[in-house]
């Protein structure tokens, strides 16, 4: 799908759903500091160095273990 498309589409999978009462401000905020907070764990005590040898290396994969794949 398109960019547009999927945009346009996300009302609809959510209201035949009936997300909609969990979609206020206070609960995407929240998701996304949660989604940040585990993100941040990947990288918190690393140097920058690091990091780039980690995102250069297999143990890239990894890092998505428990978690959506990615593609």
């Amino acid at each position: 799908m398109l960019h547009g498309e999927v945009l346009a589409a996300v009302p609809k999978f959510r209201r035949k759903r009936d997300w909609e009462q969990f979609h206020k401000p206070k609960e995407p905020a929240a998701a996304i500091a949660v989604e940040a907070r585990e993100l941040l764990e990947v990288f918190q005590w690393k140097s920058h160095d690091e990091v780039a040898r980690l995102l250069e290396s297999p143990a890239r994969n990894r890092m998505t273990v428990g978690r959506c794949p990615t593609h």
